[in-house]
């Protein structure tokens, strides 16, 4: 073989190896809590579309979302799936973590979270929940930050509202039993407590939003991501392609979602699918950040752009 002929060969095979997927060889423990906006990833472990880009996942279940930044610190999983509000508070706090993917989006007009009040409870505007107990997955995780927003806009004090932290699990027995006289949800169980006749909707927070923000971002501490980052672009192309595999299938994908996260089949079935999207952009974050400042959520000054793995 000619020198000539040797050096075309190993360029050609240079060539295919930057134009293949990416695709790792790693096992990937992912902490979760109870949320439709993790039924691509529910649906790529399901479907082998993990598994086709090299990565062997594990899910690990949480209660609270708040819980997820320690789980990434210390080791217990790899990828972690705070709310984008947790993640930007942790990072504030000291904790060296960055964004590698989003997944469902809360924007103005969305339906798939909202506050719901106990039936018969009387509630409907901003300034009823004053004086009221409100159940929340999380103090500082998205959807509580989302409604002090609201509460804030429509000039309610939230120091005025009653606050307890009720995971999602949970929001369902505690407004039937009226333990508190609202609970802040999402989805699955935001279409449980109204479907059922428990609640009904009062607080459509999500239409006060200033633009699309991830309710949920795949996060990673900084040093796996400078160690890992094969390991990250396979679970994003792994996600992409599930998101639309979740787009065009989506009774399907609610059903592999049910299973994930151990609820039965009629509670999903008619719920409306969330908007995905992989990417995450600085902008995202950026609005994220005004969100907490305007509650005085966080103290330093962040550059979201190094929120946001490149």
């Amino acid at each position: 073989m000619t020198r000539l002929k040797s050096m075309a060969l190993a360029t050609l095979g240079l060539t295919l190896a930057l134009a293949a997927p990416a695709r790792a060889n790693e096992t990937v423990r992912i902490v979760h809590t109870s949320s439709s906006t993790y039924m691509p990833a529910f649906v790529a472990k399901d479907l082998g579309i993990f598994t086709k880009h090299g990565l062997d996942v594990n899910f690990i279940p949480t209660a609270i979302n708040s819980n997820i930044p320690a789980a990434l610190v210390s080791g217990s999983a790899e990828i972690g799936g705070p709310s984008t509000a947790v993640l930007i508070q942790a990072v504030d706090g000291g904790l060296d973590l960055v964004a590698i993917a989003g997944t469902g989006l809360a924007y103005p007009g969305g339906t798939n979270e909202a506050a719901v009040a106990r039936a018969g409870s009387g509630i409907k505007t901003a300034s009823d929940y004053i004086g009221k107990r409100v159940g929340v997955p999380g103090i500082g995780v998205i959807t509580d930050i989302f409604f002090r927003n609201w509460l804030i806009l429509n000039k309610v004090d939230p120091a005025k509202v009653n606050f307890a932290e009720i995971a999602n699990p949970m929001q369902f027995d505690a407004l039937r039993a009226g333990t508190v006289d609202a609970v802040v949800a999402n989805d699955p169980q935001l279409f449980r407590l109204i479907n059922s006749g428990v609640g009904v909707e009062a607080g459509a927070f999500l239409d006060v939003l200033p633009g699309a923000i991830p309710i949920i971002v795949y996060a990673v501490t900084a040093d796996y991501a400078r160690t890992h980052p094969t390991t990250i672009d396979a679970f994003q192309a792994a996600h992409r392609e599930a998101v639309d595999y979740v787009m065009a299938h989506q009774e399907e994908s609610k059903a592999i979602m049910a299973k994930y996260l151990r609820l039965p089949a009629d509670i999903v079935k008619d719920m409306e699918v969330p908007r995905y999207q992989t990417d995450v952009s600085v902008s995202q974050i950026a609005m994220m950040i005004d969100i907490l400042k305007r509650q005085q959520a966080v103290q330093s000054n962040l550059d979201p752009g190094k929120l946001v793995f490149k």
